[in-house]
């Protein structure tokens, strides 16, 4: 099933973990209560762009903060039962100065997600999802979810989350 704003489109396009190999440019995002709007980093994840827009927003910290373009992305976290299901994740703002792709927690309730923070769960549809608590009330959610997913369920330990700093040491 492949997601845009939480209605399933194409039954052919989930794989099941086991069978999906690495992927050379794994995606995450930051589950950004805070945010109104989801921010990507990296213009390379964009499927589709449109750089004549660019819309501005007060961040936290900073002031105003200038996009460059506001496009689409594809996103293929692994559920719990093992599926790679692709997420269409539209109106995403491309800040390449923004130092975390975050995933805004309102947008993604608007567009049909469950998202419990205490649980670390995200759900979509029929899906369950993980989500890493990493520090002070961050939440990471990643392509590299699998961890988990392809092997019997465990907590998440020291060993996993090692592994996976390991995977995203980039962020």
């Amino acid at each position: 099933l492949v997601y845009l704003l939480g209605v399933a489109r194409t039954p052919s396009a989930v794989h099941h973990a086991g069978a999906v190999h690495s992927y050379p440019n794994l995606k995450s995002f930051y589950v950004d209560s805070c945010a109104t709007i989801h921010v990507c980093n990296r213009r390379e994840w964009f499927d589709t762009l449109d750089t004549s827009l660019s819309p501005s927003a007060n961040a936290v910290a900073e002031g105003p903060t200038q996009a460059e373009g506001i496009g689409t992305l594809r996103f293929c976290p692994t559920s719990t039962d093992g599926s790679v299901v692709p997420i269409v994740l539209t109106n995403v703002w491309y800040i390449p100065k923004n130092p975390f792709n975050l995933l805004s927690y309102s947008a993604a309730e608007d567009a049909g997600m469950d998202i419990d923070l205490k649980k670390r769960r995200v759900s979509l549809g029929q899906y369950d999802f993980d989500i890493i608590k990493t520090g002070n009330k961050l939440y990471l959610w990643g392509e590299a979810d699998m961890i988990a997913a392809v092997r019997p369920r465990v907590p998440r330990d020291r060993a996993d989350w090692q592994l996976f700093k390991s995977i995203f040491a980039e962020l």
